[in-house]
């Protein structure tokens, strides 16, 4: 008798979680963090949209064999104002046995039954073969823009131009000539956090309720993020930063942005400010808002899309150059609505679609005797 393949969520199979990060130890061509036991519990149990179950998408063997996964998490996804059934997507694996064969293409039917938004990054050649036959878009570039604040203890990490070091010694002194103390706060009362309620007036974009803010900030198992608030009379307006160090390099990470955008005009100059009382070497952030970018390009922040006089590497654990430094994005909709492939007005940044998970490499610098996968 042929050999049946159910698909279904993993709550449905009741396969134990060590399952699961063991198929993705063993079928993943690198250390991968999702057959992080911590790690995959906190991102796929423990977020809140996900109601303490897990709901990877599974492909098994009658036999009760995982044959391939989907990573997923729910999450609520705002398109033109209206609250519709989302789902970020990550890691997609199937057991090299039984690739080619159709099973890619039935999860995918599976996922578009069972939600109205699917969107994913960083995807391999190999799947986005399935996603486009299977009526995803492609996007090959998310926008990355990085601003250098000292060069000091970056050789191994930049690339630049000749005539681009005179570029950065202009933008000091256009920031020096400009610069003015701007007040902010680091908070520590999550309840004064406004939600999703501005942005999504005008964007479209992923859910930000306060249950996953607790839980995507307060509650990660090894980074260590600051959310600072901007007021400015009634309104307010967040980011969400966290800092590393490689190799003596300082580095920040701006991981999101939210709240009033007249007030979201000042976060770069105070980043600015950060940089200089922390001693960063460089700042970056992922987004896909042409509105949000518009306001990084006015502050002299670098595209990875469109300079080359000046290059960041993005993968640092271990260093690694790739190009172009920032990764590729696949979106579906059930919803065709043109609104939803205007890519501007579309908001991701580095907090959504698994884009800010620590590697292999990170736990074992920064963790030590404590790494355990």
């Amino acid at each position: 008798m042929k050999n049946k393949i159910k698909i279904d969520f993993a709550f449905n199979f009741h396969l134990d979680s060590d399952e699961i990060c063991n198929f993705y130890k063993k079928n993943w061509s690198n250390d991968i963090i999702l057959g992080n036991k911590n790690y995959y519990k906190w991102n796929f149990i423990e977020n809140p949209f996900n109601s303490k179950k897990d709901f990877n998408c599974l492909a098994v063997s009658q036999s009760n064999k995982i044959l391939g996964i989907m990573g997923l998490s729910k999450r609520d996804f705002f398109l033109d104002k209206k609250k519709i059934n989302g789902a970020e997507l990550t890691t997609w694996v199937i057991d090299k046995n039984f690739r080619g064969k159709g099973l890619g293409k039935k999860m995918l039917i599976f996922l578009k039954i069972n939600f109205d938004v699917l969107i994913g990054s960083g995807i391999t050649d190999e799947a986005k073969k399935v996603y486009l036959l299977n009526g995803f878009s492609f996007v090959k570039n998310i926008p990355r823009f990085f601003k250098i604040y000292k060069k000091k203890n970056m050789d191994n990490f930049i690339k630049i131009k000749n005539y681009a070091n005179n570029f950065l010694d202009h933008q000091k002194i256009k920031e020096i000539e400009s610069i003015r103390s701007l007040k902010f706060e680091n908070v520590s009362n999550i309840n004064s956090i406004i939600t999703d309620s501005a942005l999504k007036k005008t964007s479209n974009l992923f859910s930000k309720s306060k249950k996953w803010l607790i839980w995507r900030y307060l509650k990660h198992p090894y980074f260590k993020y600051f959310i600072y608030c901007i007021r400015t009379n009634n309104n307010k307006a967040f980011f969400v930063m966290r800092f590393d160090e490689v190799s003596k390099m300082k580095i920040g990470y701006v991981v999101d942005i939210f709240g009033n955008y007249k007030i979201i005009k000042l976060i770069p100059r105070i980043v600015d400010q950060l940089a200089k009382e922390k001693k960063i070497n460089v700042i970056e952030f992922y987004s896909t808002s042409g509105m949000i970018n518009s306001i990084f390009i006015k502050n002299n922040w670098v595209s990875v899309i469109d300079h080359d006089h000046i290059k960041f590497m993005n993968r640092l654990y271990p260093p690694k150059w790739v190009e172009p430094a920032t990764t590729s994005l696949i979106l579906w909709s059930k919803h065709k609505n043109e609104s939803f492939y205007n890519f501007s007005k579309l908001y991701i940044n580095k907090s959504d679609l698994d884009l800010d998970r620590p590697s292999i490499g990170f736990l074992k610098s920064n963790y030590n005797e404590k790494y355990k996968v």
